[in-house]
């Protein structure tokens, strides 16, 4: 958590142990209302990733109120606080409140993905208000090569017997 950084002061970011679909904790986003639109609200820097393979990438979301057309907003980009995203990414419509949904953010140009070094989440066109939003289980993936690529993903699955569910 120490290297994810929340923007305003309107927002509070910490990990949830309760609320998880993988791993220990989700990323849990407190977000008070009258946050202007476009406002970024969380965004982590990392080591440069060559993302030009790519053709999605997958997340659970959850959020304590229903997720309507275009109010969240998935970045990537090659500047570190997603200051100039190359990748903006609606979140899915009609989303219900309080239960978890896994979500796939199409790439639109994964040939300008050689080095990204920052993903965030921005608050796109609406105020939803005060609300909780969940992050968890964020992936990369890669289509198949041959002549399937870009229709079927290879997603790996083992059983982990310390949260005793398939992975």
């Amino acid at each position: 958590l120490d290297d994810i950084r929340a923007i305003r002061c309107l927002v509070t970011l910490e990990t949830d142990p309760t609320r998880i679909t993988q791993g220990a904790s989700s990323i849990k986003l407190s977000i008070s209302g009258n946050i202007p639109s476009g406002t970024l609200l969380a965004y982590r820097d990392f080591a440069s990733t060559n993302m030009v393979g790519d053709t999605l990438v997958s997340a659970s979301i959850r959020c304590d109120k229903p997720l309507g057309y275009q109010q969240f907003q998935y970045l990537l980009d090659n500047t570190a606080a997603c200051v100039s995203p190359l990748e903006s990414i609606n979140f899915p419509d009609s989303l219900v409140a309080d239960a978890w949904h896994n979500v796939s953010f199409a790439l639109a140009t994964p040939a300008a993905l050689g080095a990204v070094i920052s993903h965030g989440i921005t608050l796109k066109d609406r105020n939803i208000g005060p609300c909780t939003l969940w992050i968890d289980d964020i992936k990369r993936a890669t289509a198949v090569a041959g002549n399937l690529t870009g229709r079927y993903f290879v997603w790996v699955s083992y059983y982990n017997s310390k949260y005793d569910k398939e992975s």
